[in-house]
């Protein structure tokens, strides 16, 4: 509005209002950013605002303060996993106000590993007639259903955005009687209003996660590897079809093991690429198609997997396991919004992927009837397994 009135603002006003926009958009990566306040910003820049003082304000050296805050926020969190979503709360009590909460309850998310987190401080006010102040601040990473704004200005007349709100009250003070909160701030319990809260985003913000039979790839679709393939087979196989990594499927549909372009890599450089591929394949985790989203990815992440096998027959011994499909990085990043939004665009002609030029098709696969298997589903396990890896002895022979 300013530049379409052609009001003139002074260096100092540009920098107080770029500011403002760095903060409240969290410097442009908060969900709720739009085109507008990149274009604020960049006429706040026109006009001469200071990037010596934005880089000393937007990111300031946390005080004393603000560290003792964050140790005792990450000692004493509380977390509530829900359908993947990690929900946390903590109650800090100070002996003061101290400025900068916000900052410290943004760390205490970002270093708890939390998708929400609720950070309640509250000090003593006041000589003559003290009351107990309370803040709380809500921060939330990019889970899509949760918005924290309406939550707490339902509930405590606070007010913010989706994934950054926050409310003060004075615990003396009477609220709606149609809250469920009242109780709690009546008897003067931070911790019962922290957790009714939480219960709330729970119950009512928190989608249902998706599992391994959702995002799998079904058996009929994966390509695999017999054991009696040898590793020079076995690399060529994966690079014909640009995969890093396959399961190992015997003539009886028994999975026996998962080989990548790694233990391809490994047989090269000892040479024995003439080795059966039985010698390297290895076998570190499997899922049940009931096995949640999140816990696989958490596999993929941790272990360095690049495939992740999901078993129909999973309580039987490993020996007589079937593959129901293949969980895989690809998959993975296709449960994320981003991810999904980008590849509908670049189907309908726009978008990252089509504007590379001289991409080549994705290679046609043809699909081998005596790899592939349906197994039915049977009794399934909630959890997941991890089993020995297979002794690397035959591989290591005559090196």
């Amino acid at each position: 509005m300013l530049e379409n009135e052609n009001v003139p603002i002074t260096e100092e006003d540009a920098t107080l209002l770029a500011l403002g926009i760095h903060t409240d958009t969290g410097s442009l990566t908060f969900e709720a950013t739009t085109p507008r306040d990149a274009d604020a910003l960049a006429y706040c820049l026109r006009m001469g605002a200071s990037q010596k003082v934005l880089a000393e304000y937007v990111n300031p050296s946390l005080t004393a303060e603000q560290r003792e805050v964050i140790a005792r926020g990450m000692t004493d969190v509380v977390k509530t996993t829900v359908e993947g979503i990690t929900v946390s709360r903590v109650h800090v009590e100070c002996e003061e106000y101290s400025p900068g909460m916000a900052t410290c309850a943004k760390e205490v998310l970002d270093l708890t590993d939390s998708d929400v987190l609720f950070m309640a401080v509250s000090y003593v006010h006041g000589k003559k007639n003290p009351y107990r102040h309370v803040s709380v601040i809500g921060r939330a990473k990019p889970v899509k259903t949760v918005d924290l704004g309406a939550l707490l200005k339902t509930h405590l007349n606070g007010g913010g955005h989706p994934k950054a709100a926050s409310a003060a009250f004075r615990m003396d003070q009477e609220i709606s009687s149609s809250s469920s909160l009242e109780a709690f701030r009546a008897s003067g319990d931070v911790e019962g209003i922290l957790d009714e809260l939480v219960r709330r985003v729970c119950v009512e913000q928190v989608p249902p996660e998706r599992k391994a039979r959702d995002v799998m790839r079904h058996s009929r679709h994966v390509v695999a590897a017999t054991p009696e393939m040898t590793m020079a087979e076995v690399g060529e196989f994966l690079d014909v079809h640009d995969h890093r990594a396959c399961p190992v499927i015997s003539g009886e549909g028994i999975l026996v093991g998962v080989v990548s372009v790694t233990e391809v890599d490994v047989a090269t450089i000892k040479g024995q690429l003439d080795r059966p591929v039985s010698g390297y394949m290895k076998l570190r985790s499997a899922v049940t198609p009931n096995t949640p989203v999140s816990e696989c990815e958490r596999i993929l992440v941790e272990q360095g997997e690049g495939c992740i096998p999901v078993v129909a027959n999973y309580d039987e011994p490993r020996r007589q396991w079937r593959m129901e499909g293949l969980v895989t990085r690809a998959t993975i990043l296709k449960t994320h919004e981003y991810y999904r939004r980008n590849r509908l665009r670049s189907r309908n002609g726009g978008g990252l992927l089509a504007e590379r030029d001289g991409d080549k098709a994705a290679p046609k696969v043809t699909v081998n009837p005596e790899v592939f298997f349906d197994s039915e589903m049977l009794g399934l396990a909630e959890n997941t397994k991890t089993v020995p890896e297979a002794d690397d002895s035959v591989a290591d022979a005559g090196a």
